[in-house]
């Protein structure tokens, strides 16, 4: 299970769970890399992945990904003035992903 929010300085956190683990907690994007009246999306678009996006405070869209067995990685999706500061933001995996 895995919990992401944005802090009152803007950065982005992450909690997570695994049995016989507890919960952990890491900051997944520093102060002032999303806008606190933002949302965010977040996905997995297979198993072992998972995609998170957000609103900066220039209006950009932000994207941190992570595939298991890697460290997470992050990249602006779209430029300053892309996005409202004070927007939703919605994510949809398109593909039925099936084991077996």
């Amino acid at each position: 299970m895995e919990v992401f929010w944005i802090a009152p300085n803007g950065s982005v956190q992450d909690a997570y769970f695994y049995e016989g683990a507890g919960w952990k907690r890491f900051e997944l994007a520093p102060p002032a890399s999303a806008a606190v009246t933002s949302a965010l999306a977040v996905l997995a678009r297979i198993p072992g992945s998972i995609e998170n996006f957000w609103t900066a405070p220039n209006s950009s869209v932000k994207d941190a990904f992570w595939y298991e067995g890697a460290a997470w990685q992050s990249f602006e999706l779209a430029p300053p003035g892309s996005a409202s500061a004070s927007c939703g933001m919605d994510a949809v995996a398109r593909i039925n992903y099936r084991q077996g």
